[in-house]
């Protein structure tokens, strides 16, 4: 049986790895939060929309274009 690989957080309370990253992706959420707007939205949105678009016609696309 595999043990989980065990770190210590800020308060010296020993949790998993598993936890560990949990907590960095819940912190990282809420700094990102504010930083979302509805126009970054809409531009995800229309962005997203387009490359379906261009999947369905089976158009060459640009990996890693955000325009």
């Amino acid at each position: 049986m595999m043990q989980t690989p065990l770190e210590r957080d800020a308060n010296g309370k020993t949790i998993s790895m598993k936890e560990a990253q949990m907590r960095l992706l819940e912190r990282a959420a809420h700094v990102c939060m504010p930083k979302i707007t509805q126009q970054l939205v809409l531009k995800m949105e229309l962005h997203a929309r387009d490359f379906v678009n261009a999947a369905i016609r089976m158009e060459d696309m640009r990996y890693g274009s955000f325009e």
